[in-house]
């Protein structure tokens, strides 16, 4: 179900951008505008709860109990107007927008270097091990994404941070860390295919891991090739000529294989 989501959103950028669909700064424009647009459902979905236990709390404190009928007539309808709102929100405070996510994502990139340290170290001693739960390939994939986010977000900002040399050195260290963990999902993918055999999903696993781990690299080696620290242009290049693989992929593995695993993705 998410291929085919990643396919629609894939065509909704294409016919967004449409002439500019080639340029790479549209591109990288437009994947900031799509997460800034997430950022905003997730904090508007974040007030939404705290609101929604206030009110029910405060009925509860009169002896009205009010929580069923709010959450089965109410909240739903509430929650399907949240993207609408997120995107009034970005189209008409952009400048406002575009500060909160870059000052998110400098928050929290130290700390998830820290924590993606910690994790792989962690690896060789979990139960849970790479090699024989589905799962924690999924969670690598998560990352990895995250990680593109974060370095999008922080060298394309405009908070003081993002315009000292040293942030791009925690970058690379933590686009390398993240390298060295696909390298060890990738071994596991592989691992699965030859115990289990081949799969609709381990192959599209495995594809966008590939994918994503070039597209890792690529931005990896541009930062260290940075001489100046306000030019980003050439990292930001790196990000958005992947665009078109990505959705490429998201296709193939959405209408194609279907039709050769004859099994759902």
């Amino acid at each position: 179900m998410f291929t085919y989501d990643c396919a629609i959103w894939g065509a909704y950028a294409f016919t967004s951008l449409r002439k500019k669909w080639s340029s790479n700064a549209s591109r990288v424009s437009f994947l900031r505008q799509s997460g800034d647009h997430l950022l905003l459902i997730g904090l508007i979905i974040l007030g939404g709860v705290l609101f929604s236990l206030l009110a029910v709390g405060l009925f509860a404190l009169i002896g009205f109990e009010f929580s069923a009928f709010y959450f089965q007539h109410i909240a739903p309808w509430g929650l399907a107007v949240v993207p609408v709102l997120a995107l009034f929100i970005l189209l008409h405070n952009l400048f406002l927008v575009d500060k909160v996510s870059s000052l998110i994502a400098t928050l929290f990139t130290p700390f998830a270097l820290l924590t993606l340290v910690l994790f792989s170290a962690s690896l060789p001693f979990a139960e849970a091990s790479v090699f024989k739960d589905r799962s924690v390939l999924l969670l690598f994939n998560i990352i990895l994404f995250a990680i593109l986010g974060l370095i999008l977000f922080s060298l394309s900002g405009s908070t003081k941070s993002s315009k000292k040399k040293g942030w791009v050195y925690l970058l690379i260290c933590l686009a390398v860390v993240c390298l060295i963990d696909n390298i060890i999902a990738l071994s596991a993918i592989g691992y699965r295919m030859l115990s289990f055999g081949l799969s609709a999903n381990r192959l599209a696993i495995l594809g966008l891991n590939v994918i994503v781990s070039t597209h890792l690299a690529s931005i990896t080696v541009a930062m260290i090739r940075l001489k100046k620290m306000k030019n980003y242009q050439s990292i930001e290049n790196k990000i958005g000529a992947f665009l078109p693989i990505y959705l490429l992929w998201a296709g193939c593995v959405a209408f194609l294989f279907p039709i050769f695993f004859q099994e759902k993705i």
